[in-house]
């Protein structure tokens, strides 16, 4: 479940196409250059990402060899993340114009802080 403050920090960046290849098969690549291929379970607002039937190879690969990687699942911080290949079936723009209609229908009364400690008066 996300807080308020997650819900408005996704709002005000691009995780929402990030979002929306939930279900779709992507590389990403790693910042110490590793690439991760596999289907994307989840994104987090920190766009930190699980990936399922995911593989890791090395930058240099060489076929056959014992440079891959298999992991049934695996979660990848989202500061070790570099780029990330869209596919090409995504629609961005739909994508965007969703986040966008969310962002609209937000609800801003939950930033509002509370009184901690109130006194019931009866």
């Amino acid at each position: 479940m996300e807080t308020a403050r997650q819900k408005a920090f996704n709002y005000n960046t691009l995780i929402g196409i990030l979002k929306a290849c939930e279900g779709k098969n992507v590389q990403i690549d790693l910042r110490n250059e590793m690439h991760l291929y596999g289907k994307v379970e989840s994104v987090f607002s920190e766009m930190n990402i699980t990936l399922s039937n995911a593989c890791m190879m090395s930058p240099n690969y060489i076929p056959n060899s014992k440079t891959t990687i298999h992991y049934s699942e695996i979660t990848i911080r989202g500061k070790n993340v570099r780029f990330v290949h869209i596919p090409d079936d995504v629609d961005m723009i739909s994508a965007l114009q969703k986040q966008v209609l969310n962002k609209r229908s937000f609800n801003k009364n939950e930033f509002k802080k509370r009184p901690r400690n109130t006194l019931i008066n009866k």
